[in-house]
Order: C-alpha cells, then structure tokens, then sequence
C-alpha cells in the first residue's frame, strides 16, 4: 500500500504542476490559482468527516497552515508566469527542507547525519538549479 500510495501522490503532484503551468497560462495565475483552491476545497470536503480535537489549539495551527500554502500557492502560480516549469518545481520542491528543520528546532526532532546529508545535497541541487 504504501507503495501504492506514494505513486498516487507523485503522480497527482506531477499532474497538478503540469495542468496549473497550462491553466495559468489559459486564464491568468490568480483565476488559476482560485480555480486549483476551489477544486481542492470540494475534494477534501467531499472527505471530510468531523473529529474531535485533539489540542484546542489545533484549529488554529491548522488554520495557519492553510494561510501558509495559500500563501506559497499565490506566489508560487505568480512564478509559474515568468518562470520554466521544470526548475521551478525541482526548487520548490524542496519545501520539506524547511519543514524538517523547524521541526528539528521547535519539536527537537532528531534529523540523522543520513538525513543532514540529504538535505546539503538538496540545498546544492536547488543552487545549481538557479545558477544563471
């Protein structure tokens, strides 16, 4: 399964890039942007079942991450107007870099020197990917 799983979300990763290059290029990066969301919204909704909190301030922290990607997505189908496809993605891609390491700051997450290396070996590629 969890291979399985994973094929599913590289896939549907790599269509949504390709279909929001093409889509903000047909109707312009803001009306993509909303159309994306707005599909997004009504498959999730579609899944959605009530749970109970957990932590009261989980609503919060999940509210905040959703201004946070939406934060990433306007600029992110902005970029997509003046900038190659392919580098792109390859460079934000790299989000889970920032990720791991607040986790390792703020939750004291151990990263392992495996994983440190990885990330250097990231950093590099995203700097080759934007040398000019």
């Amino acid at each position: 399964m969890k291979v399985a799983a994973l094929a599913i979300v590289i896939l549907g990763w790599g269509l949504w890039a390709f279909l929001s290059k093409l889509a903000q290029g047909q109707i312009g990066w803001r009306t993509a942007a909303l159309a994306y969301s707005a599909a997004q919204t009504a498959l999730l909704l579609a899944f959605w079942r009530p749970e109970p909190a957990r932590v009261p301030l989980g609503y919060a922290t999940a509210a905040a991450a959703g201004l946070a990607i939406g934060v990433g997505t306007l600029f992110f189908f902005r970029l997509l107007t003046t900038e190659k496809a392919g580098p792109l993605l390859a460079t934000t891609a790299s989000y889970p870099i920032v990720a791991a390491l607040l986790a390792w700051g703020l939750l004291a997450e151990p990263l392992s020197p495996r994983e440190w290396l990885g990330i250097l070996l990231v950093v590099g590629g995203v700097i080759a990917l934007q040398w000019r």
